[in-house]
């Protein structure tokens, strides 16, 4: 069979339904000349009902038990290489890291709502793109830096924050309060998160852990920070993770 990908834009966040959409797991209402669709007055065709929902689509096209997949997911990740496409010298790596967060907790919440499961992410660099940035491409803008934080000096801080913790609830993100005296008010035990989220970073340099902090505690996560990814420490605590969980 011929392998299939999907691609999401990484300068956009992501809310369960329109992940479900966009991989032709939700129903759309018929369109002209579709069947079940007809004038008013017309005795129109009932179409069989979906009893699985968009959730249980997923679970099989998108998510399967590691004894059904492990072939295929070890030969993804011996086949995975650095990004061919050049980075001009005065720009950093484009990294869409809330792009992808929101597209895995929306799709854990979409097939598996009140069920656990882990998402793990492995990053080298800071967000430089779209929701949850922490800091602009071009590298002639540093950093946040502890002065920077302490003089509420930096743009991109506050919202990088906010939008990270608003993951750790995709319940809350798909439909948000309209009443700010809710918005205020902690998650009720029903939105409670079920997924955990673990942040594997290895970098000389900052990831954007202090604004990832809230999305870590509040699933109950782990933050792993290294050197290299071919670090023993780093190698032996990942060994950990798995042995342990």
């Amino acid at each position: 069979s011929i392998a299939k990908s999907y691609i999401f834009r990484g300068n956009r966040e992501y809310s369960p339904g329109r992940v479900g959409e966009l991989l032709g797991c939700t129903p759309r209402a018929p369109g002209p000349g579709a069947p079940g669709h007809g004038a008013p007055g017309q005795q129109q065709q009932q179409q069989p009902p979906n009893m699985g929902g968009p959730g249980q689509e997923v679970l099989e096209r998108f998510l399967l038990p590691v004894s059904e997949c492990s072939f295929v997911l070890e030969t993804i990740l011996d086949d995975l290489r650095r990004d061919p496409w050049p980075v001009p010298n005065d720009k950093r790596p484009a990294r869409a890291t809330g792009c992808a967060l929101s597209v895995a907790t929306s799709l854990l919440h979409l097939a598996i709502p009140r069920r656990g499961a882990r998402i793990m992410l492995f990053t080298s660099g800071p967000c430089t793109s779209g929701p949850g940035a922490i800091v602009s491409r071009m590298k002639e803008e540093d950093i946040r830096s502890h002065a920077d934080l302490a003089k509420n000096a930096e743009a991109l801080h506050k919202p990088a924050c906010e939008f990270y913790a608003k993951l750790a609830h995709p319940s809350l993100f798909a439909n948000p309060p309209t009443d700010k005296k809710k918005q205020k008010q902690a998650p009720t035990p029903t939105s409670a998160p079920f997924h955990i989220v673990d942040v594997m970073a290895c970098s000389l340099d900052q990831v954007g852990l202090l604004e990832m902090r809230q999305l870590v505690e509040a699933t109950g996560g782990l933050m792993v920070l290294g050197d290299s990814f071919g670090q023993s420490v780093f190698k032996e605590s990942l060994r950990r993770v798995f042995n342990r969980y």
